[in-house]
């Protein structure tokens, strides 16, 4: 009956012992994966980011297009304003030619320097939301990248993805 009790009382102190490993094994597993839940809404975020980068840098290009034709445009306007009033044999202002046989006419739709400086502030508008956006992409995917490195060294693995594949 002793030898019973004492085989009972080895079985019970084994049990205990896996019991211990398997909470450390599922505490292990737990932490894994709540690291690899930060570290994929972290990279969720840097792709979301990346994609408001793209659109910032589409409109910065629209407005920077936008205000090379408008001063494009200003600057034909002044253009045709100037030549309506040259006068044969009398200098240009701007080159002193006498002879004046192409004018440059007055465009139809004009444009003011009002509309030149707002295209201006616009596209310098759209360049810092760009410039903003980039660093902030920048700054989320060198934390990504940082705390990839960090579970990868810890598991003791060079990709992510097989922490993915191994966590339950």
């Amino acid at each position: 009956a002793i030898g019973g009790l004492r085989n009972i009382e080895a079985e019970l102190i084994t049990a205990q012992v896996e019991l211990e490993k398997a909470q450390a094994t599922v505490a292990a597993r737990e932490k894994l994966l709540a690291e690899l839940a930060k570290w994929q809404q972290l990279h969720q975020q840097l792709l979301a980011t990346q994609q408001l980068v793209a659109e910032a840098n589409k409109r910065f290009t629209a407005k920077s297009s936008r205000y090379t034709i408008v001063q494009a445009a200003f600057l034909n306007s002044q253009a045709g304003i100037l030549a309506s009033t040259l006068k044969e044999g009398v200098p240009c202002p701007v080159c002193g030619s006498t002879a004046h046989p192409q004018p440059t006419p007055i465009p139809q739709e004009q444009y003011s320097k009002d509309m030149v400086d707002a295209a201006f502030t616009a596209m310098e508008e759209a360049r810092e939301d760009s410039s903003q956006l980039s660093i902030k992409a920048q700054n989320l995917l060198t934390e990504n990248n940082l705390r990839e490195q960090t579970l990868c060294a810890e598991y003791q693995t060079t990709d992510i993805q097989q922490l993915f594949n191994d966590a339950p």
